[in-house]
């Protein structure tokens, strides 16, 4: 886990060590006080990392108190991991694209 509370990531792959702890993940975007923000939440809704909308870069939330529940018409996408590293750090830049805009 980064030492760092909120250590930033210019990739979602930069986080695979900390994310492949958590068997699923959802990424979810969702408008949040007019700007867009996108955030990896793990089964429960808790927020695991927070992509920073100024930068582009992730963050992860070592203690973040914030839950969501996808809305409708909220983007979202969900990964199972596969516990092969190169595999899962391939699919998780693919699915960070979407986000890049």
């Amino acid at each position: 886990m980064p030492s760092g509370v909120n250590e930033q990531n210019f990739g979602l792959s930069g986080l695979w060590n900390e994310l492949c702890d958590h068997p699923r993940i959802r990424l979810h975007k969702t408008i949040n006080f007019g700007y867009p923000l996108v955030h990896v939440l793990d089964d429960d809704g808790r927020e695991l990392a927070r992509r920073i909308h100024s930068t582009g870069q992730w963050e992860w939330r070592t203690s973040s108190p914030e839950r969501w529940e996808p809305l409708l018409g909220d983007f979202i996408l969900e990964y199972v991991f596969q516990g092969d590293e190169k595999l899962d750090c391939f699919q998780l830049d693919l699915m960070d694209g979407p986000f890049n805009s």
